[in-house]
């Protein structure tokens, strides 16, 4: 209530910055609304207004179990890549599997980047050392130049 309040008081007062931030919010609300849903058929899976838009069947490895909390289905690519379903609940990835003729599979975990080794002190040193010459020329090229734009 207060907000309708304040927004005719910015119109009376000639400021229109929140009136116009308003109708956007609504627009862009009710245009997310209206998005089509995605269509699951033997073609492929159809996705207006998202990418990748279209999903072939040959592109798609398998269709992911559902898990506790998952918020659609999940399609696991060829490339490796991940696409979920939102518009599709989880509990129909069965049925999505059966119409692309996909098995269903547990869901890739996503694992951590394996660790570098530890360095030795001395692989360190040698480092530091030579970051600190290359640090060294730069600015003795730097001071050079100084000096020749300054003409002395």
């Amino acid at each position: 209530m207060l907000t309708c309040w304040y927004l005719i008081y910015s119109i009376v007062r000639g400021r229109y910055e929140l009136p116009i931030f308003f109708l956007l919010l609504i627009l862009v609300v009710f245009l997310l609304e209206r998005r089509p849903s995605t269509v699951v058929s033997t073609g492929g899976i159809g996705r207006p207004w998202r990418r990748p838009r279209f999903i072939g069947w040959s592109e798609v490895a398998s269709v992911a179990k559902p898990l506790p909390g998952s918020p659609g289905t999940q399609l696991q690519l060829v490339n490796g890549k991940t696409v979920t379903l939102a518009d599709i609940p989880a509990d129909e990835s069965a049925s999505v599997a059966h119409i692309g003729g996909k098995a269903v599979q547990s869901p890739a975990i996503p694992t951590k980047p394996p660790r570098e080794k530890a360095r030795t002190d001395d692989e360190i040193m040698a480092d530091v050392t030579r970051r600190a010459s290359a640090l060294a020329e730069q600015r003795a090229k730097l001071a050079e130049q100084s000096r020749r734009l300054r003409g002395s």
